[in-house]
């Protein structure tokens, strides 16, 4: 079956849209907090208030996927939302040492 054979309803391209955005940002979050693996090794030192900001920064992290759904309700599907990128959410900034 081709393309042109199968005409994709404007739910379903929606539906998919959103599915891929979702996984963008997915991979760009575990990228994120793969960066900040090394504070679980157990030679590593750092200090209490630095090791404490990296786990709220981690945790911050693991809760962006629940904010996706929220941030494009935003927007009207196709003419807003297409523009939208996953940059556009509230991404919590690594903390510095």
């Amino acid at each position: 079956m081709t393309f042109q054979e199968h005409n994709i309803t404007p739910e379903e391209d929606k539906a998919n849209f959103i599915a891929n955005w979702k996984h963008e940002v997915r991979m760009k979050r575990n990228a994120l907090i793969a960066e900040t693996d090394f504070i679980h090794l157990p030679d590593v030192t750092i200090s209490d208030s630095y090791k404490a900001a990296l786990l709220t920064y981690r945790q911050k992290l693991r809760d962006i996927p629940a904010t996706v759904d929220d941030y494009l309700s935003k927007f009207e599907y196709p003419n807003e939302l297409v523009r939208q990128h996953w940059d556009g959410l509230d991404w919590p900034t690594k903390p510095s040492p």
